[in-house]
């Protein structure tokens, strides 16, 4: 699961909202939120509660925000639009929190810094669908090689200068699907793994994962390339991942279903590395499997990338793009988050009306 945290941050701008004489809007980390008027100041210390929390209604009763929440149980945070500006999370003044934890825990029992998570302290969580049976399958082992796969957002605060200026990048399509991969290694030699995103899962014809690897051929893709020499480039074949997303299950659906889902691969790893976008384009292309269609590439520029997070998919048969996943042209990796790529997600994504549904 990618990093989740409520978090103690600063104002750090603060403008009216053009729209509305009694809003103003904020932003907290790389996130606009809409306030009430003359509420907050720059440089103010504030506590974010970022969009798909989920606590309970005590817990939104004592901090005076039950009003802001949604879903059935009226217990989740989602990003709104407020007189056509999105609002992505909820900002409460510090102290608001302080007396409530104070309530509860005892006058000076927490001791609070900007660097603390309070998700646990406020019981608030990360919000996840529940998947269906078809979804969940009949588990087995954790592959011992594979890593789980997330992609942290862009406007997380500690994200905020991962990018170094005019760093040449590219960002492609991310598909509203849920994640799944295909993988071999040498450790069990006779085993392909087909996992979703938290479980490996036994060989099922009715899994909707094991019926997406073998529709597109996956299993098979995967051990021609083990068998390609120019694809490992002349190393010791160790190891291989192909991760994707499947699709047809959540609202937006590229004309797949249930009954025929579809699939977008995103990255390969070899050895566990993954391949570099050349790399990933000319592999797919020879096996013909489908990949995330590129957006762009040219120097890292946030604005730029945001105008176009809000476009129109290139994936077939929707209009609403979910959002872009960025990384550098060139591999690399930072001593805090890891491997450098980053997403960012639409407003438009976030805000889409009707029976959304997040498997991920």
């Amino acid at each position: 699961m990618s990093a989740f945290s409520v978090d103690i941050l600063k104002i750090e701008t603060l403008d009216p909202h053009p729209n509305a004489d009694k809003l103003d809007i904020v932003r907290v980390g790389g996130y606009n939120c809409v306030v009430k008027k003359d509420t907050y100041k720059i440089g103010d210390t504030i506590v974010y509660i970022p969009t798909e929390s989920i606590m309970d209604h005590p817990t939104a009763i004592a901090l005076d925000i039950a009003d802001y929440l949604v879903g059935k149980g009226k217990n989740r945070v989602k990003a709104i639009a407020l007189r056509k500006i999105i609002s992505e999370g909820i900002v409460l003044p510090l102290k608001i929190v302080t007396d409530y934890l104070d309530s509860k825990f005892g006058i000076g029992t927490i001791d609070l810094t900007s660097e603390c998570n309070l998700a646990d302290l406020l019981n608030i969580k990360k919000y996840e669908e529940e998947i269906s049976p078809q979804m969940a399958g009949k588990v087995r082992s954790w592959p011992s090689f594979l890593s789980h796969y997330d992609v942290e957002n862009l406007k997380r605060p500690e994200n905020r200068s991962i990018f170094v200026p005019l760093e040449e990048v590219i960002a492609t399509d991310k598909a509203h699907g849920s994640n799944m991969s295909v993988s071999w290694s040498i450790t069990e030699p006779d085993t392909i793994f087909v996992c979703s995103r938290n479980n490996a899962l036994l060989e099922d014809d009715n899994n909707l994962f094991w019926k997406t690897a073998k529709k597109y051929n996956l299993i098979e893709k995967l051990k021609l390339y083990r068998e390609w020499p120019s694809a490992t480039h002349g190393v010791e074949c160790r190891q291989i991942t192909i991760w994707g997303e499947m699709m047809g299950l959540q609202d937006l659906r590229y004309s797949y279903s249930k009954e025929d889902p579809g699939f977008v691969c995103f990255d390969i790893f070899l050895n566990g590395n993954p391949l570099s976008w050349p790399e990933l384009k000319i592999v797919t292309d020879y096996f013909e499997i489908p990949l995330v269609p590129l957006v762009y590439r040219g120097p890292f520029n946030e604005s730029l990338l945001l105008e176009m997070s809000e476009q129109d998919t290139l994936l077939p048969n929707e209009t609403m793009r979910e959002g872009l996943v960025i990384k550098p042209i060139i591999e690399r990796t930072d001593d805090t988050l890891g491997r450098v790529q980053l997403k960012l997600i639409s407003g438009k994504y976030l805000t889409r009306k009707g029976n959304t549904t997040e498997f991920h």
